[in-house]
């Protein structure tokens, strides 16, 4: 195979910088939070929380789900040797976690709205997120990903964690596979609404810039229409 400095190039930029900055972002809050709060950071039980509806912000569950569905698919190509289908999907997920879930939710992940339960949520899903993404890509970038684990499962109890990410399988889905069918119907309109979200903010961007209208200009009005005239 011809080797192409420029595809190395590609994913540094596209695939390593995104996953290691949203890493970075983490660590640094999560020690902001320690220092801030005087506690130790230790996650909550997804599982419970989100079975619970303790999960209150609707981006805090879609990313949740988004991180079940991600290991779903990895999980599927894997297990029919399509691993060519697998980097596409990180990097989808890759763009939902950094330029969704973090911009939209850079104060509560800093802390910065004086809710400590909602800081620690807010927290505990991008570290989960994270942790899943180590795993997961240990087979195609293993230094980063060992490095990323080696400081994630500081944040596990001793016996819930492996020396070496290289030690642990594919994880297993928190919710599909699950025969709880109200449950994954859930995630999947959970899934289908955020979708649909975005699609009317970029909708919406691609007007401001036809009508050459500022991002930072509020509109008076937004009219939503049915699917069939969009």
């Amino acid at each position: 195979m011809r080797f192409k400095k420029s595809g190395v190039e590609g994913i540094i930029r596209d695939v390593l910088l995104p996953w290691y900055n949203s890493y970075r972002f983490f660590i640094l809050n999560a020690n902001r939070y320690e220092t801030i709060t005087g506690h130790k950071f230790v996650p909550v039980d997804i599982v419970k929380e989100f079975k619970n509806g303790t999960f209150k912000n609707y981006l805090d569950q879609w990313l949740v789900c988004n991180t079940d569905n991600l290991i779903m698919n990895v999980r599927k190509e894997m297990n029919e040797f399509k691993l060519y289908s697998v980097v596409p999907k990180i990097l989808t997920f890759l763009e939902d976690m950094t330029n969704w879930y973090i911009k939209l939710n850079r104060s509560r992940l800093k802390g910065e709205l004086n809710d400590d339960n909602d800081w620690l949520y807010a927290l505990t899903v991008l570290y989960n997120a994270n942790l899943v993404l180590s795993k997961l890509m240990a087979a195609y970038a293993p230094f980063l990903s060992e490095h990323t684990y080696q400081n994630l499962k500081r944040c596990l109890e001793e016996d819930k964690y492996s020396e070496s990410v290289h030690f642990n399988m594919i994880p297993n889905n928190l919710f599909y596979g699950s025969n709880d069918k109200e449950l994954e119907n859930k995630v999947e309109g959970i899934l289908r609404a955020v979708n649909r979200m975005r699609e009317i903010i970029e909708l919406t961007r691609k007007l401001r810039v036809t009508h050459k209208l500022s991002n930072s200009k509020p509109l008076s009005k937004l009219v939503i229409l049915h699917d069939d005239e969009i």
